[in-house]
């Protein structure tokens, strides 16, 4: 029998959860119960479980920091979450910590109880199959092992949910049976010996459902300490290393190392030499900032905020708003690969809109601010005047420049760039009321706004959220 400790704040769910759970059925027994990280740990002092079931919002020492110290401490310990989170990412940080898997507490109906307790006994029999296979430490030759990660394509957007029943076995490239792990929902990883071959995996990977990444050199290492490399790297390298042209991507933690983050100055650097707008007029400049951002390697979600914001921006621009393959762009951000095409786009688009305007340089630049400028201050009141003066323009020269540069006047730009960012804050009721909307993208009260919003959707935002919530529901 695996022995179980449960932590929980709350009373009733401890007691509910102990008492409910089909345990003995599956090979389990609980231990005791803790309400806090910091009673959980002293407990383990006395006596250490198998298995760790605990919440993540709790007083004194809270579930982040207890899987922490049990991965320092207990290493042998394995952890599940309790949670009444389905925000993927808020789980993904839990599972990143070392959890094995996690529960909803809202998701625990009679028939449920069984299939949580079976999932979970599954996911300790696919980590002992993957530590039983773990080839001992050697000269790295002929023979080592290596192994092959499996990304979901499109991973980012996948929401919680059980892959283990989404995922077929007939998905995957290696024979039925074979030992592999989910690392996280939508990352499976399994470990060969050296006389497997990798070509006949790789042939097996159908490259519209799967990122194929094949590590090398795993050869000694502790199975708990490759599987947090993994991750990490999947959640970081991955975005700059993956190319459309090969058949894997490859990488070897001996070789990569701890693979250290960017640090702030250097992405400080980054950042303004984008907000120079240098690379706009000068191909070298260009090149030499593409160049040294796949040296850096900055976070990717800080890399995808800086370009989006401006992209956003100055997608009110005539030739932007009107290129095809430039209103797709989300879908070819995923890798720093099809980031790279799309700025080297947005820059010849760019500079094709200055030629047809005929204006200087700095006057063009001054209009890319302005637009930026609108975005970033939609809660306040703001004239041409006021943002005119920002870039340094007179109004009536900027009023002019504006209109001839983007193809709209400034009002219908600042209006359109309103309901867009209205439209994306309606997809998060639970954070943004419709009052709070209003005031967020500058209206005068929420009757204004939702007449606004009508006039240019045919909906009231009320309406329109719905309509959202209920598509992203059904949706695949």
């Amino acid at each position: 029998m695996l022995k179980v400790l449960v932590v929980d704040d709350e009373h009733l769910v401890r007691k509910g959860l102990i008492h409910i759970m089909p345990w003995e059925k599956f090979g389990l027994a609980v231990i005791g119960e803790c309400d806090n990280g910091e009673s959980a740990l002293e407990f383990m002092e006395q006596q250490e479980p198998d298995l760790l079931f605990t919440d993540l919002t709790m007083p004194v020492m809270d579930g982040f920091e207890l899987l922490n110290e049990v991965g320092l401490r207990y290493p042998r310990v394995r952890t599940v979450v309790l949670t009444c989170h389905a925000d993927f990412q808020f789980v993904q940080q839990a599972l990143r910590l070392g959890a094995i898997d996690y529960v909803l507490k809202t998701q625990l109906e009679k028939d449920a109880q069984e299939e949580v307790l079976r999932r979970i006994r599954q996911r300790i029999g696919q980590d002992q199959q993957t530590e039983s296979i773990r080839v001992t430490a050697g000269a790295p030759g002929e023979h080592s092992a290596w192994g092959l990660l499996l990304c979901r394509m499109g991973n980012q957007q996948h929401p919680p949910g059980r892959p283990e029943a989404a995922v077929p076995a007939s998905e995957f490239p290696w024979d039925e049976g074979a030992a592999y792990i989910e690392l996280t929902p939508g990352h499976f990883f399994a470990a060969f010996s050296g006389d497997a071959d990798s070509n006949l995996l790789l042939k097996r990977v159908n490259p519209q459902h799967w990122i194929a990444v094949l590590v090398r050199d795993i050869a000694g290492f502790q199975v708990n300490g490759l599987h947090k490399w993994l991750l990490r790297y999947a959640e970081t390298r991955l975005f700059y290393d993956y190319s459309s042209s090969e058949r894997a991507v490859k990488c070897s933690p001996e070789h990569d190392g701890a693979m250290p983050a960017a640090r702030e100055e250097e992405w400080l650097t980054l950042e303004q030499r984008w907000r120079s707008y240098r690379w706009l007029e000068h191909e070298g400049e260009f090149q030499a900032w593409i160049s040294a951002v796949g040296e850096v390697k900055p976070p990717q979600e800080r890399l995808r905020k800086c370009i989006g914001e401006s992209f956003n921006a100055w997608n009110h621009i005539r030739e932007l708003r009107e290129s095809p393959s430039l209103q797709t762009e989300n879908t070819k951000w995923t890798f720093w690969e099809g980031m790279r095409k799309s700025l080297s786009e947005i820059r010849d688009i760019l500079s094709t809109s200055r030629r047809r305007t005929d204006c200087s340089p700095d006057v063009f630049v001054s209009i890319l601010k302005s637009l930026e400028i609108i975005s970033k201050d939609l809660c306040r009141t703001m004239d041409q005047s006021e943002v005119a003066g920002r870039v340094g323009l007179s109004r009536g020269y900027f009023s002019k420049v504006f209109k001839e540069v983007v193809g709209l006047p400034f009002q219908e730009v600042l209006r359109l760039e309103r309901i867009r960012r209205a439209k994306e804050l309606l997809m998060h009721p639970d954070q943004w009321p419709i009052y709070k909307i209003a005031e967020e993208t500058g209206f005068q009260d929420d009757a204004y706004f939702s007449r606004l919003f009508r006039n240019e959707t045919g909906m009231l935002p009320t309406e329109y959220r719905t309509q959202i919530i209920a598509e992203k529901r059904s949706a695949p």
